[in-house]
């Protein structure tokens, strides 16, 4: 499969390996990626830098997804930002779709539905900076 993953992506995980997974697969398909331990620094990364996507673990030690969540929207509220979770729950789900999430993925071995998520967030923040 072929994807067009150019742009700007901040990941955001306490889970160092996985970071390191992601940011393969990614720039594999084209992205600059950016990879964030911790949420503080993603957050005022992306007040510096222009960031087209945010991808952002739910369950972190210093601050939650959904709070990432919070605070890049209110830097950019046209920013697609997906939650990337383990552990699902139904409020997780109710509290990003309320404020704004681009989707929720559910972390797996299989980051294909990953890259494609993050393709479809790409896709959107194009069509909207092109009007």
């Amino acid at each position: 499969m072929s994807y067009d993953l150019k742009g700007n992506i901040a990941c955001i995980d306490d889970d160092e390996e996985l970071l390191f997974i992601m940011g393969i697969y990614l720039k594999r398909y084209g992205a600059t990626v950016y990879t964030f331990t911790n949420p503080a620094e993603a957050i005022e990364r992306c007040k510096t830098c222009q960031m087209d996507l945010v991808v952002t673990d739910y369950m972190m030690p210093t601050m939650s997804g959904i709070d990432v969540l919070e605070r890049v929207k209110m830097l950019d509220p046209n920013i697609p930002v997906i939650i990337y979770t383990g552990e699902p729950d139904q409020r997780l789900m109710e509290s990003s779709a309320r404020l704004g999430a681009f989707d929720v993925n559910i972390k797996s071995y299989d980051l294909y539905p990953f890259v494609q998520a993050v393709q479809r967030g790409l896709s959107q923040r194009k069509m909207l900076a092109t009007g």
